[in-house]
């Protein structure tokens, strides 16, 4: 009788351990998110703030009592933002498909194909990752200008046609 009365008090105790530690769980990950929501508030809280209002804090405030939209009427009316959108649109579009085609038939000959030296341009594709992502940058403006493309549509998307890591991806 007293194995049955023990055994009943190691559940209750194992139910209340297991019951405490998924409320520690739960309050670290609603402070995690808390932290991590928190620029997106202060974003949407700075956007609704007028200028004025915003300069005239010392010490910012984590609420306002006078929010304005006008912030959003002037970025729409000051800039053409609709269209800046609209070429964002464009060109997204436009790389990810002509990217989709690249990588698609460079990654199909690595992985089926069988050819002379594909190890070792295999191997030269992959350190090309270790490359820093701003030389590349850099080296493209060159090129892009060299070849008379800068300012342009296709100066802006050719650099951003292929990628070796969705390459080795695939």
């Amino acid at each position: 009788m007293d194995k049955e009365l023990d055994y009943g008090q190691t559940e209750e105790r194992d139910r209340k351990k297991a019951r405490a530690g998924k409320t520690g769980t739960y309050i670290f990950l609603t402070f995690w998110a808390l932290v991590v929501l928190f620029p997106f508030y202060w974003m949407l809280l700075t956007s609704v703030k007028s200028y004025g209002s915003y300069n005239a804090e010392h010490i910012p405030k984590l609420f306002t009592l006078s929010p304005t939209l006008q912030n959003y009427a002037d970025a729409f009316t000051s800039v053409p933002l609709g269209k800046y959108l609209l070429n964002t649109l464009i060109f997204t579009v436009v790389t990810t498909a002509l990217m989709m085609v690249v990588i698609t038939l460079a990654a199909y000959a690595f992985a089926r194909l069988s050819f002379p030296g594909k190890n070792l341009v295999f191997t030269f594709f992959l350190s090309l990752m270790m490359i820093p992502a701003e030389l590349v940058m850099i080296t493209n403006y060159a090129t892009i200008t060299q070849w008379g493309m800068r300012n342009s549509f296709v100066g802006l998307v050719l650099p951003s046609v292929t990628s070796v890591f969705y390459i080795y991806l695939l």
